[in-house]
């Protein structure tokens, strides 16, 4: 018996690390996948294992109107590399008397991995939490480290320069795609999913895909969070389920590839539809930097901190009630109120 699972439907479980010691085998131990897939990363498990092998999953690239580059004087060829020119760009793009903003940044519903992707691109301990097994398996705060701290007093450069819509604070991911696919938003961040959300939202609008901005321009370092499969410890037959396991995984994995749900493996990349297919080989090079995010998998409390510590921080930065210092502290100390003795509080609050 093999287990399709999605591990951001059982974060909110008190019985998760149960649960993954219980119905999982060592896969990485009975074939070496490690060529084949990207970001196959033993550092996510609790102890150095890979209990499970991706199906679909992807990391954030960033989406722009090249119609609105050339009214706004830039080149649409040459999409922002940096950080720097990321914000210029949309300065450049802003344009508030015909309601075009740009850049989209969303506040009302609380996605963290869009921000984590510059917080790791930030520099050491740009995270949110961090796994340590050498102290218990416990869990490093890091949203208020000196590289979380530069991401987010790099995105509230956007708010200041009012090259983000007013109601950002109130705007869900459906809100926002569907102001890029209006032209009314210039440039935002998505996974491979957006090709097809946004096609559905607008069949005429012309947009293209560019590696995720990094503050030096160099590759970007991205968190991931696919769906896993694992196979359970019970089954009486393992090896045809392994079998089975990496049929899906690779070959109906790569089909998946191609129709957007993210390239995970070097079978999806090589496929037509990945390599003829400028976006998708966009994701395709960036999956080879990505990395697995640990909380969402192991950290039953990820939901709550996700939603009771970084929600209410990041909506107060956006509005202007706090600094971004006030409120990655806000965010570190709430998170730690949550954790208690399972979070390490590696820097102060102030």
């Amino acid at each position: 018996m093999s287990l399709l699972i999605s591990f951001s439907h059982l974060i909110s479980r008190t019985f998760l690390l149960d649960f993954l010691y219980l119905f999982s085998v060592q896969i990485a131990q009975q074939v070496k996948l490690n060529k084949e897939f990207f970001s196959l990363d033993p550092a996510t498990g609790l102890d150095g294992k890979i209990y499970g092998l991706p199906l679909y999953g992807g990391t954030d690239a960033l989406f722009y109107n090249p119609k609105l580059f050339e009214e706004a004087g830039l080149d649409p060829n040459k999409p922002p590399k940096t950080w720097a020119e990321l914000q210029e760009y949309a300065k450049k793009l802003t344009k508030p008397e015909k309601g075009q903003y740009g850049m989209g940044i969303y506040g009302k519903t609380v996605h963290a991995v869009r921000i984590m992707h510059y917080m790791s691109n930030a520099g050491a301990n740009g995270d949110i939490l961090r796994l340590n097994r050498k102290k218990n398996n416990s869990w490093d705060i890091l949203v208020n480290s000196p590289a979380s701290l530069k991401a987010w007093q790099y995105l509230r450069k956007f708010v200041d320069d009012k090259s983000i819509p007013p109601n950002t604070v109130e705007l869900t991911y459906p809100d926002l795609i569907s102001l890029f696919a209006q032209g009314k938003v210039a440039m935002l961040t998505t996974g491979p999913w957006g090709i097809a959300t946004i096609k559905a939202a607008n069949p005429n609008i012309e947009f293209r895909v560019a590696l995720h901005p990094t503050p030096d321009g160099k590759p970007p370092k991205l968190r991931t969070a696919p769906l896993i499969t694992v196979i359970s410890k019970r089954s009486k037959n393992p090896n045809e389920a392994y079998t089975f396991l990496k049929y899906l995984t690779i070959q109906i994995g790569a089909e998946m590839a191609g129709k957007g749900y993210g390239v995970l493996t070097q079978t999806a990349a090589n496929t037509p539809q990945v390599k003829n297919n400028p976006m998708m080989k966009v994701f395709a090079d960036q999956q080879k930097y990505a990395y697995f995010s640990a909380q969402e998998l192991l950290l039953a409390e990820w939901l709550k901190c996700k939603d009771q510590a970084w929600g209410p921080a990041w909506e107060g930065m956006l509005m202007g009630s706090v600094s971004p210092k006030e409120a990655v502290n806000q965010a570190a100390k709430r998170i730690k109120e949550i954790l208690g003795d399972k979070g390490n509080l590696i820097y102060p609050v102030k």
